[in-house]
């Protein structure tokens, strides 16, 4: 059994082709199409226009775009941790009544 090939492998050959062409996938007017067109703007304000590597597009993504059932196992394990003797929203409410 072989290992899989990109079928865009040919196509899309330098990083700043990999990373353009995956921005321009996100929908416009949605909150990842917002993050695209930063990352746009960002990269196309630099001459020559820098996108960074792939590498780095990958992480940036998976940092932005944390699946639901992630973030919501989470924050349900935070909500169960013990900050001290107080449950987390004990400690939480005493934190935010100190950081006002």
């Amino acid at each position: 059994m072989g290992t899989l090939k990109d079928p865009n492998e040919g196509i899309y050959t330098t990083n700043t082709q990999k990373v353009s062409s995956a921005l321009t996938h996100f929908k416009i007017g949605t909150s990842a199409g917002n993050w695209a067109s930063d990352l746009m703007q960002m990269a196309l304000a630099i001459n020559p226009p820098n996108y960074g590597t792939w590498d780095q597009f990958k992480v940036t993504f998976e940092k932005q775009f944390t699946p639901p059932a992630s973030q919501m196992e989470a924050i349900s394990k935070m909500h169960s941790n013990q900050m001290g003797t107080s449950d987390f929203a004990t400690w939480f409410q005493d934190w935010s009544t100190q950081a006002r």
